[in-house]
């Protein structure tokens, strides 16, 4: 863990989703490479990392944009969408520990903020079996303003019912990070091996290795329940 212990009484707890919750950034980063490939673009992983926490909307239009593709910005998304599915069908699951952390926080308020479009979001937690524990998700599909703006975390602590300066907010991103600061929340900030991540993390209130360490430091502070 890096930063300082925190002395909060937290009412909310809302999670990004994609190399958060669940281990899908690798996923999405073949699903990329071969939506890339088939219009012989090809880009190093190191490219790839910049984009993490930025929607895919805004990176398929930069990648259209910038290489003059004779499609739609929307048609190439769909064909790294379709990519994405059949990977997360086949090999998604949650990190280690994240299933039976939000076991022991299971009767606070916690919501999902995601920069991933609803049917994705949707399958991925129905998949890794964590959809039940949260009140609200909110995806691309619900927003105007994509992360860094707070648009995606104040809407979600509407959904909780929760004042969203009473809210901790868990990411993994740079962007996600921006956007939980700027609705007022706590954030904590994880890595979850990704060392790409870590000196960015710095944004963050607080900092841990995994998102597992981070759901057990929320267990401990002093969280208010549902009645």
């Amino acid at each position: 863990m890096m930063g300082s212990q925190a002395d909060n009484s937290f009412k909310g707890i809302v999670f990004d989703m994609d190399g958060t919750l669940v281990n899908s950034e690798p996923l999405h980063l073949e699903a990329w490479k071969q939506a890339l490939a088939r219009h012989r673009l090809y880009y190093d992983d190191e490219w790839y990392h910049q984009w993490i926490g930025i929607s895919d909307v805004d990176m398929s239009r930069h990648i259209v944009t910038k290489n003059s593709l004779d499609i739609g910005s929307a048609t190439f998304l769909n064909e790294k969408r379709e990519l994405f599915r059949a990977f997360a069908n086949e090999k998604l699951k949650a990190f280690d520990g994240v299933t039976e952390g939000l076991r022991k926080i299971r009767d606070t308020k916690m919501g999902v903020a995601t920069s991933s479009p609803g049917q994705d979001a949707l399958m991925s937690l129905k998949k890794t079996g964590i959809q039940p524990f949260f009140k609200t998700i909110v995806t691309a599909d619900d927003v105007e303003n994509f992360k860094p703006d707070p648009e995606p975390y104040l809407k979600a602590a509407i959904g909780l019912n929760v004042a969203s300066n009473e809210c901790a907010a868990i990411e993994d991103s740079v962007s996600g990070l921006l956007s939980a600061r700027a609705a007022g929340m706590f954030t904590i900030g994880v890595a979850n091996g990704n060392e790409q991540n870590t000196s960015h993390l710095s944004l963050a209130d607080v900092v841990f290795d995994t998102t597992a360490e981070a759901i057990n430091f929320l267990a401990e502070q002093k969280l208010e329940y549902n009645g």
